[in-house]
């Protein structure tokens, strides 16, 4: 649930390239992948992105069904959007299963895929080339519940342009 900025400022919702409100019925993770559709509003993963739609991932956690989720969201209901581009390396925990996340799944250089879930993927089948990995490391999980010391595998991505 969390998405940090390796290479690359990190931003706030007020400095993000794109701020948009979620649309109905969604929900999504910081670090997850997002689509802002044609109307403006942010949906989760790529499943039917037209060409035009712009792809990046979330800096926020929010849901427009609970009204839960962090930062300037809450009061917002928007999400900050960081788009794909070519100039940043950041690391994400978003990929479909935490323990999958190791160097057998993805060996430095391999391509990375935005699903139609919002997570990364090495299989290109309905999905949108975002970039290719650029390491693994292990973080503090700084995630509710997590036992103190605790430590989460993040995926390096350093992102194509779009």
């Amino acid at each position: 649930m969390a998405i940090n900025f390796k290479k690359g400022p990190a931003l706030s919702l007020g400095q993000a390239d794109k701020v948009a409100k979620l649309a109905a019925s969604q929900s999504v993770i910081a670090g997850q992948v997002v689509r802002v559709k044609t109307d403006g509003t942010a949906a989760l993963g790529v499943s039917g992105t037209p060409a035009d739609d712009l792809v990046g991932f979330s800096l926020n956690t929010y849901s427009t069904s609970t009204g839960l989720g962090d930062g300037d969201a809450v009061a917002t209901g928007s999400v900050g959007i960081y788009l794909v581009s070519g100039d940043t390396v950041l690391e994400v925990d978003q990929d479909g299963a935490a323990s999958t996340i190791n160097t057998s799944n993805y060996a430095i250089g391999k391509l990375l895929y935005a699903n139609t879930d919002g997570k990364l993927t090495t299989t290109s089948t309905n999905a949108k080339l975002v970039g290719v990995v650029e390491g693994i490391r292990s973080l503090p999980d700084t995630s509710t519940g997590a036992t103190v010391g605790a430590q989460k595998l993040f995926l390096g991505v350093k992102l194509l342009a779009a």
